[in-house]
């Protein structure tokens, strides 16, 4: 598959899919959910893995999309893991390591409120069940906001860690709050990465088919918003000045909870 095919597949990331209220916006209901994966479906896309991207497949189908799932919450699993098989979709959960089947007390909670993740059984069944799962780091932080040494226990023991468990190459990492750097990158290589997610690619990174754009979904977005989603014209540009507006204000985040380990 050519480089000018890969660019043009969209990728879309969810966080939460979840009914409990919460303070933030970087869930969606399950309700939402199930309209957003029925309309995208009636549009004719098909969800296909990152594998199926990457390993330069040549029966791509003609609108592809790729699903992924930042954070593996317990939510996705209870609410979307469901509704994608049946839907026949495809999906890649990136996994915070040192957070599996605990709270997410690497967030700023706003209320006290908190969101368990998967737990190592949930996410084994759902590798079983055909889905992908990647990395998200050990424990979320900022890897920009961190020195060399942590950076690189960050990209290595989440990888590690999820092989020992899993019992299968990592081959995915998506970056905590969608920022990286050089040093950042050139870890990921050295560990083995094959991709990493971000949600922009920075001007001297394109091209080099190592990390790739993704446009997020959030509570406040309508579940019929497929041209700003997963088109690349006008709408989808709005919807990237949108994205970097909405990740501007997680560095509250990255700056209250730099280093948090559970």
């Amino acid at each position: 598959m050519n480089d000018k095919i890969k660019k043009s597949i969209p990728v879309i990331t969810f966080h939460k899919v979840d009914p409990s209220f919460e303070w933030g916006v970087t869930r969606v209901t399950p309700r939402q959910f199930r309209k957003i994966v029925k309309n995208i479906k009636d549009h004719g896309y098909e969800s296909i893995n990152l594998s199926e991207v990457f390993q330069n497949r040549e029966n791509i189908p003609d609108k592809p999309v790729v699903f992924t799932f930042d954070d593996a919450y317990e939510s996705v699993y209870e609410y979307a893991v469901p509704v994608l098989k049946e839907s026949g979709f495809s999906a890649v959960f990136f996994v915070i390591t040192d957070f599996v089947g605990k709270e997410n007390l690497w967030d700023v909670n706003l209320g006290g409120l908190h969101f368990k993740h998967m737990t190592w059984s949930q996410i084994r069944e759902v590798q079983k069940s055909g889905f992908e799962i990647g990395s998200h780091t050990v424990s979320h932080a900022d890897l920009t906001r961190l020195d060399k040494r942590r950076v690189k226990r960050e990209i290595f023991e989440s990888k590690d860690k999820l092989q020992q468990n899993l019992g299968t190459e990592i081959k995915y990492i998506s970056f905590p709050f969608g920022r990286y750097n050089d040093c950042v990158i050139d870890l990921c290589r050295e560990a083995g990465y094959k991709v990493a997610c971000s949600y922009w690619v920075h001007k001297e990174d394109e091209g080099k088919n190592f990390v790739i754009p993704r446009r997020a979904w959030y509570l406040f977005d309508p579940w019929f918003m497929i041209d700003s989603k997963l088109g690349n014209g006008f709408a989808g540009k709005i919807e990237e000045i949108k994205l970097r507006s909405i990740n501007f204000f997680s560095h509250g985040t990255a700056l209250l909870k730099p280093a948090v380990k559970n």
